[in-house]
């Protein structure tokens, strides 16, 4: 996917869960940010950053931060992009969720029971869920999820679980945000609620699917496959 307006910023500061401010060309600016996660350990005072500039009067900030920089490489923080690629990615190639010929019928934001999932499929014979989750979190290669504690998460994979009793095929994909991550695992350490209903549905059957992205100033897409760490009970 790309992204239009962009320009780039200095991060200074963020001032509560929506908002930021960054410096462009010497000049403070206000700035939305498009995810709820904690992002501390990328919102760094001086870290080069992208934003994508809005010509809307409406808005209340003119800027939205999109990257910033970690470890010399772009980190993808928009909440809507992880979505939108997997949405793609599945119309591209369907293979990445194990079908073997593309969907005949794929709709996004799908409520199933008290949820609503971000893809519903259907292809031959099968029907099928897939809740995305972006992934901004990383430490040593290794990129985690949530970011923040979820109970909406923890209340997706057991819909998920029920779903797949029901004869759906489902699945979780963590879309990670991070170009130079290897490997993905719960954060069990923020979230021990979401990353033992993981677990949960990882033995019930429900697909785990882990991809990185590449994450340049004006695209991102899916990259490649990472290893997955910690989703089967001891």
């Amino acid at each position: 996917m790309y992204y239009s307006n962009i320009v780039n910023g200095t991060f200074i500061y963020r001032a509560n869960r929506f908002l930021a401010y960054c410096l462009v060309n010497g000049e403070e600016v206000a700035c939305h940010v498009p995810n709820t996660s904690r992002l501390k350990e990328l919102f760094i005072k001086g870290a080069p950053c992208v934003l994508q500039s809005h010509n809307n009067d409406n808005r209340k900030t003119k800027f939205t931060i999109i990257h910033i920089e970690k470890n010399k490489h772009w980190i993808n923080i928009d909440s809507q992009s992880p979505n939108e690629l997997v949405f793609n990615k599945i119309k591209e190639s369907p293979s990445i969720i194990g079908l073997l010929k593309a969907p005949e019928i794929l709709k996004r934001e799908v409520k199933y029971g008290n949820s609503r999932f971000d893809i519903y499929y259907e292809s031959g014979d099968i029907k099928g869920f897939v809740e995305v989750k972006g992934v901004t979190l990383e430490e040593d290669s290794i990129a985690m999820f949530p970011g923040a504690p979820t109970t909406r998460g923890t209340k997706h994979l057991k819909e998920l679980i029920l779903a797949k009793s029901e004869g759906y095929r489902v699945g979780v994909f963590f879309c990670v945000q991070i170009p130079y991550a290897r490997f993905f695992r719960p954060h069990f350490e923020l979230d021990s609620d979401f990353s033992k209903a993981l677990v949960d549905a990882n033995e019930a059957g429900v697909g785990v699917y882990a991809y990185n992205c590449f994450v340049n100033p004006n695209y991102v897409s899916i990259k490649e496959k990472l290893e997955i760490l910690n989703v089967k009970s001891k």
